[in-house]
C-alpha cells in the first residue's frame, strides 16, 4: 500500500517537470521568434551588417534579492543614523528586516551578500572594524570612517 503513495508522488512530480519542459519549450520558440523579427528590422535598416559577429550577453539569474549596490547604500544610512558603532549582526538584521526577509530561509539569503558587502567596503575604506562585540558570538563593530 505505501508504494501506491510513492508512485502517485513520483508522478505528481514527473507531471510538474513535464509541465516545465512544455513551457521552457514554448519560450525558446517565443525568443526564436522575436530574433528573426529584430534580424529582419535590422536588415531592413542595415542591410550589409552581419549580424553573426553580435555574440550573445551572459543571462545570470540573480539569487540576491538586492539590486546592484543596494546593501552599501543601506550600511551606511545606519550606520549614519547609529550613535555607537554597530555589529555585523544588527546591520544584517535591519536591513533584512527593511527588505522583508526577516524570517527563516529569506533571511540565510540575505545574510551572506550583506557580509561580502561589509567586507567590500572595509576595503574600500568606506567603514572601518572596531573590534568585537559582547554577547552576540563576538560578531565585528562597524563605524563610518570619519
Amino acid at each position: 500500500m505505501a508504494e501506491t503513495h510513492v508512485v502517485t508522488g513520483l508522478l505528481a512530480i514527473r507531471a510538474e517537470l513535464l509541465g516545465k519542459i512544455e513551457y521552457a519549450h514554448k519560450q525558446i520558440a517565443k525568443f526564436n521568434s522575436d530574433i528573426t523579427h529584430i534580424d529582419a528590422t535590422i536588415k531592413l535598416i542595415e542591410p550589409e551588417l552581419n549580424i553573426a559577429t553580435n555574440k550573445p550577453r551572459e543571462y545570470r539569474v540573480r539569487l540576491s534579492p538586492f539590486k546592484n549596490g543596494e546593501i552599501p547604500v543601506m550600511v551606511l544610512d545606519l550606520l549614519r543614523k547609529s550613535d555607537l558603532p554597530l555589529s555585523t549582526t544588527d546591520i544584517a538584521y535591519a536591513i533584512a528586516k527593511a527588505k522583508g526577509l526577516e524570517d527563516g530561509k529569506d533571511y540565510n539569503k540575505a545574510v551572506k551578500p550583506i557580509h561580502a558587502a561589509l567586507q567590500r567596503m572595509r576595503r574600500r575604506g568606506m567603514i572601518d572594524a572596531m573590534g568585537r562585540s559582547k554577547g552576540q558570538g563576538g560578531s565585528i563593530l562597524w563605524q563610518l570612517v570619519h
